[in-house]
Order: C-alpha cells, then sequence, then structure tokens
C-alpha cells in the first residue's frame, strides 16, 4: 500500500525521570472519556442524468453497519442527494454533530456514486447534477468536503471515496457539440493534517461496481470483511482492503491512501489490550509534566479515552511546573 505521510516524528525531546510516588496527579487529568465518533455515509445510486451505480445503496448499508458496530455515536445517512445544497447541508449537519473544533473527534465520510476530476480538482455528483458545463457548478468539490471537517484539535478524519467508476461528461465546447469525457477516477488529493483520504482506486483508475452475483462494490466488501477486526491498527486494515481488492479484482483495480496523520495506534474497535496501553502511556507522559510530550500524545493516539484530559492539561494555566529532566525521547 502506498502512503504518503508527513509524520510527526519521534519527538527526541526531553523526558524526566521522576517516581511515580512524586509524579503531580489531578482528577481530571485521569479521567476517561470515550472520544465522540459521527459519520456521513452517501449512497448515490439513482441518477437523474447519468447511467446508475447499482449497488450504490448496498454499499451505503454496509458501511452503516460496519460503523454501528464500532459504536459510532452517530451516523447520518444520505441516500440520492438530489443537489449539491443538500450535500453541504448533511456536511453542516456533521460539523455540528462532531461538536466544537477545540475538542476532540473522529469523522467518517463514505460516498458511493459517481465523482469525477476536472483539472486541479475532484469532484462527487449529486444525483440531478445535469450534464454538460452545468455538472461542474452543480458537483461538490472533494476539497471543500475535507476541508470543512478537518479543524478539530484532536482525533482524526477519515474520507473513504468508492467512486470515479467511469468518466464524465463536464463541459461542451462552444465550438462543437461534442461533450468533453474527464479523465477516469479522481486526481491528486491532498490530506491535511490529522486527516486520512483512502480511494478505491488508484490515481486516474477506474473502480468497479459489484460482480454479477454480488451486492457490495470490491472496495466496499473489503472494508465491510476488514474494518471490523478488533485490535487492528488501521494502518493494516487499509492494507488488508487493499490486498482483498486486488486479489478479487485480479490486480486491475488497488486502492490508494493519502494521509497526514499517526494511524499506528488508532483502533476502530480497540480491545482490552489497546485501552490499557493508552493509559499506560498517559500515565507516563502526565509525569513529565512536558507540553512538548502532551502534544505528541495527541497525535500518536487520536483515538484514546484521555485525549480530553491531555486538551484540558494544555489549556489549565495551574498545571505543576515540569520535573527536572535528562535528554530522552517522550514516552510513547
Amino acid at each position: 500500500m502506498t502512503l504518503t505521510l508527513r509524520y510527526v516524528g519521534l519527538c527526541a525531546l526531553v523526558t524526566f525521570v521522576v517516581s511515580a510516588e512524586s509524579a503531580p496527579e489531578h482528577e481530571s487529568y485521569t479521567t476517561e472519556a470515550k472520544v465522540i465518533r459521527v459519520a456521513l455515509v452517501v449512497g448515490a445510486q439513482n441518477y437523474r442524468y447519468l447511467p446508475p451505480v447499482d449497488n450504490a445503496w448496498t454499499d451505503a448499508q454496509a458501511m452503516e453497519e460496519t460503523l454501528a458496530e464500532a459504536e459510532f455515536d452517530s451516523v447520518l445517512p444520505l441516500r440520492d442527494p438530489p443537489t449539491k445544497d443538500v450535500v453541504t447541508d448533511h456536511i453542516k449537519e456533521l460539523v455540528t454533530r462532531a461538536g466544537p473544533a477545540d475538542q476532540a473527534a473522529i469523522i467518517i465520510v463514505f460516498f458511493a456514486g459517481h465523482g469525477f476530476q476536472h483539472g486541479e480538482w475532484n469532484y462527487i455528483v449529486p444525483t440531478e447534477a445535469e450534464k454538460g458545463p452545468q455538472m461542474l457548478e452543480q458537483s461538490v468539490p472533494v476539497f471543500t468536503i475535507i476541508k470543512d471537517l478537518t479543524k478539530h484539535r484532536a482525533g482524526l478524519s477519515i474520507f473513504l471515496f468508492d467512486s470515479c467508476r467511469t468518466g464524465i461528461s463536464v463541459t461542451r465546447p462552444a465550438s462543437t457539440d461534442a461533450a468533453e469525457i474527464t479523465p477516469v477516477g479522481f486526481t491528486t488529493v491532498a490530506a491535511p493534517k490529522r486527516a486520512v483520504v483512502s480511494l478505491a482506486a488508484a490515481y486516474g483508475k477506474a473502480a468497479r461496481s459489484a460482480a454479477t452475483g454480488e451486492t457490495n462494490s470490491p472496495y466496499t466488501a473489503a472494508m465491510r470483511h476488514y474494518l471490523p477486526v478488533a485490535a487492528q491498527p488501521l494502518p493494516l486494515a487499509f492494507e488488508n482492503v487493499r490486498d482483498y481488492v486486488v486479489a478479487l479484482t485480479g490486480g486491475r483495480q488497488s486502492p490508494f491512501i493519502v494521509a497526514d496523520a499517526n494511524m499506528q495506534r488508532f483502533y476502530l474497535h480497540p480491545t482490552q489490550p489497546e485501552l490499557d496501553d493508552d493509559k499506560r502511556a498517559w500515565q507516563a507522559v502526565l509525569q513529565t509534566g512536558r507540553t512538548e510530550c502532551v502534544e505528541k500524545y495527541i497525535s500518536d493516539r487520536p483515538g484514546s479515552r484521555f485525549l480530553a484530559a491531555a486538551l484540558a492539561w494544555l489549556t489549565d494555566p495551574s498545571r505543576p511546573e515540569p520535573r527536572p529532566k535528562e535528554i530522552v525521547t517522550c514516552p510513547h
């Protein structure tokens, strides 16, 4: 799997040698709180002016079931969004459900339906979008969706696009009646900090719909199979999804990931050992009294139940002074 990562490094900074008995503790800093998990799942199937995406609804249903099993607090469904405004309104609702930007949130957006690239931009297509020059205006830029949902101080935003299954007519040159067919697939995508973008196929490649007798596309089928696996870090889940799709399509389709987030310790289904490891690491970080170590913990563990405590610590002017130091790495 190809990952484009700008990883915030090991932070080889300063940690402090201090016994557990002498470490400062504050009740609010050791309180666990589950990070809110919210999602928007879009299935665009019955297009008015474009060929239908026959299994978009079943793909969306499969993803809703997957996220429900992952104990998401809210999964907002959207079927056959007719217009750009409807999609935009649902994005705004998701922002509201995710809570204030100064808190932590896990946000997932899944889209099954038509998409296209035009110039340097990628778009998803509402079901009432018209062919020709209107389609650019009536479609939703992927960049704006990502930008609006990557404003939280901590956590993770994950965008899953099971789209771009054909080229689409988006412009009609004035000198001819022939419509311009956009290139197949998405063009390059950027992932902001704390974000992951997963495409069903590599840049410029088509994604496949369900095979005869199947109810889900290869990409969604792989997600449904691997995302529910317990104690599996997210990068391994994406690697398994890629391998599954490649095998299922005979190498004709390979999902692609772009990320600027630390995912190695993020689990959709953490078990007790993962939760215990988060707690151990947070207690060690708390003992250092160091801002850089707390910030590293927030970056490294986007699903930790101690993120609220860590964020509160950073903004508390009465927090204890750092302990005496030695040159070592922050706990991890």
